[in-house]
């Protein structure tokens, strides 16, 4: 199984983000140069740094299921979700294997990190980026 590349830790825009540190995907980043979401950039900093402070249960916080265990999505604004993963929480579980991240390799990456993997309207959006079928 292929393991999607995740950036190096970011600075939060957060002047108090709690100890939650976020890691964006290379197509997170992407992502916030469509159409869709460059207009509305400032509102999702404003709503990942709410989410970064309570990552489990801010912004209606849920694991996903099946394909896509291991995963989780936050409600950013109407249909938008944000699609991510906690390094504590698949430590945890011992998700590493179940759509691994460059991350589950590295033993530095720090438990409290929340990788940002993309922006969803749907979880179909999310196929393609990551070999969740292998």
């Amino acid at each position: 199984m292929q393991r999607s590349p995740i950036s190096a830790p970011a600075v939060c825009m957060s002047p108090d983000p709690g100890p939650w540190r976020p890691r964006f995907s290379e197509h997170y980043t992407e992502q916030l140069g469509d159409r869709r979401y460059r207009s509305r950039i400032a509102e999702i900093e404003r709503r990942l740094a709410v989410l970064l402070r309570d990552p489990y249960n801010a912004a209606n916080a849920e694991r996903l299921k099946h394909q896509y265990s291991g995963l989780r999505s936050a409600r950013l604004f109407d249909a938008t979700r944000l699609i991510y993963r906690l390094c504590e929480e698949c430590r945890k579980l011992g998700e590493q294997d179940q759509l691994p991240l460059d991350c589950c390799l590295l033993s530095h990456t720090a438990a409290l990190t929340v990788n940002i993997l993309c922006l969803s309207e749907h979880y179909a959006d999310m196929r393609g980026e990551f070999d969740f079928d292998e």
